[in-house]
């Protein structure tokens, strides 16, 4: 009964969270990208030779106990929209609170591109070509910060 409750104070922030539309998530994204190209030149660089750059502008973390993530992103391909995307998953051991971070994943190669639209979703973990950067921070971030996390393909 418990970890019911621990798990819905958990969720309420994550599924109170308000979908954007596609515009909006389009805008945002592209706002976080830009914004990342400002601070890292590392990742302009990185962008000239990815298959293709997915961006989550507004990542949600919320936990007490055990934590869940998730928000929705786009895939940039040649600088055009791909796609759109979500990221989500469980976590433990997290500290009490809600944040909100922005990610892109860089995909390096055909194969790893591939992989992110797999109908089983793709788990975020130790490929070497994804390379992750964490938007705000402006710094490259290891895949171990988003293991267990699940990126599938939204029909939108």
């Amino acid at each position: 009964m418990m970890r019911a409750f621990v798990f819905l104070i958990v969720c309420i922030p994550l599924i109170a969270r308000a979908q954007a539309t596609d515009g909006e998530l389009e805008r945002d994204a592209a706002a976080a990208l830009n914004a990342l190209y400002a601070s890292a030149p590392a990742a302009r660089v990185l962008s000239a030779t990815a298959k293709g750059v997915l961006v989550f502008p507004d990542v949600r973390t919320s936990s007490l106990v055990e934590g869940a993530q998730a928000g929705d992103g786009v895939m940039f391909t040649d600088g055009k929209i791909a796609g759109y995307y979500s990221i989500g998953g469980l976590e433990a051991d997290m500290e009490a609170g809600a944040q909100s971070y922005s990610y892109a994943l860089f995909f390096m190669s055909d194969v790893a591109l591939e992989r992110v639209n797999d109908p089983d979703g793709l788990d975020i973990g130790g490929d070497p070509n994804i390379v992750i950067f964490d938007v705000a921070q402006a710094l490259m971030i290891g895949g171990a910060s988003l293991r267990g996390q699940t990126i599938t393909q939204l029909d939108r």
